[in-house]
């Protein structure tokens, strides 16, 4: 059974951070998904109980003006809870204020995930007004909202981290702190390096066996913003960048074969690759292997996994 969804409503974002795939890459057509299409990709779906996230690989859901509704929408079928992560430097401090009413009237089912990355500097967040952002997590606050600080730590912004614990303690907020290996070893490269595709990495069958797939062992789902049902975002991932790494499956199976306009998630979870062929690809053997599901969730799932602290 599916207990969470990670689902995308937006590929614009006013924000050019540096490790985003839409800032190395592009989005050359950019998408807004309607309250419609989530009504129709959640067709015969029951939602009753599920956590959504509304993180985007490519972009920020409050770039998405139908985000409120669709919002309330979720929260109207019964979702246990939504994660809408933010860089919180759009919209206006009504409009936050609405979405904080809205956390408060349905007893905080809604969680915004306030990404600041820095006290008196938010580098990684090229184009976001720190300013701006602040007076919309207050009116967010300040309405009823709650809310959740999620700080990735970086050289720049490592010598805040207790005055930033201490701000979000006295704003109500938990503070989540966030390091990975990836900030290390990829900020400083150049447009042109994240956009290049690493090689392929052959890795034995004990490595491939440490895999704890967030699909298959934890549960999970990312829909895009083109509509299309994946295991994770990191397969969306592989596919927007155009690797190759999901050139196989594709071939297999046809370049629309998870398009959700053409087959319900019910339907979608009962066919080969999901059901079958994904977790048997965990094998550096088998045809339709992809390098990435070890790389991102090998040993036991802990080989890129957060860290975090003071949850």
């Amino acid at each position: 059974m599916i207990t969470e969804i990670d689902l995308e409503i937006s590929s614009h974002c006013n924000a050019a951070c540096h490790l985003c795939v839409r800032t190395f890459i592009g989005v050359p057509n950019p998408i807004i998904m309607s309250l419609e299409q989530v009504q129709h990709y959640f067709r015969d779906y029951p939602l009753q109980g599920q956590i959504m996230q509304m993180c985007g690989v490519l972009g920020e859901a409050a770039a998405n003006p139908n985000c409120i509704p669709i919002v309330e929408w979720l929260l109207q079928q019964g979702v246990a809870e939504i994660q809408l992560h933010s860089n919180m430097g759009l919209r206006t401090k009504d409009w936050w204020e609405e979405l904080g009413f809205i956390s408060a009237a349905y007893k905080h089912r809604l969680i915004v995930y306030v990404s600041i990355d820095g006290v008196t500097k938010n580098d990684y967040r090229v184009g976001v007004n720190l300013k701006k952002a602040w007076t919309n997590v207050d009116a967010y606050l300040e309405a009823g909202g709650l809310a959740r600080w999620h700080y990735i730590v970086f050289d720049y912004n490592r010598d805040e981290i207790e005055l930033a614990r201490t701000i979000a303690k006295e704003k109500g907020m938990k503070f989540v702190p966030r390091e990975t290996k990836k900030n290390e070893t990829h900020y400083n490269l150049t447009k042109e390096q994240l956009a290049a595709n690493s090689p392929w990495k052959e890795y034995t069958q004990e490595q491939y066996d440490s895999i704890k797939c967030k699909h298959k062992h934890v549960s999970f789902l990312k829909i895009s913003v083109d509509g299309r049902l994946w295991p994770c975002a990191f397969l969306y991932d592989e596919y927007y960048r155009k690797s190759g790494r999901l050139d196989p499956v594709m071939k297999k199976y046809g370049d629309d074969f998870n398009k959700l306009d053409k087959s319900s998630i019910p339907e979608m979870l009962q066919h080969e690759w999901y059901k079958v062929e994904l977790e048997k690809s965990f094998n550096p053997n088998h045809p339709l292997c992809i390098d990435r599901c070890f790389r991102a969730c090998g040993d036991h799932g802990d080989r890129l996994v957060k860290r975090y602290e003071g949850v």
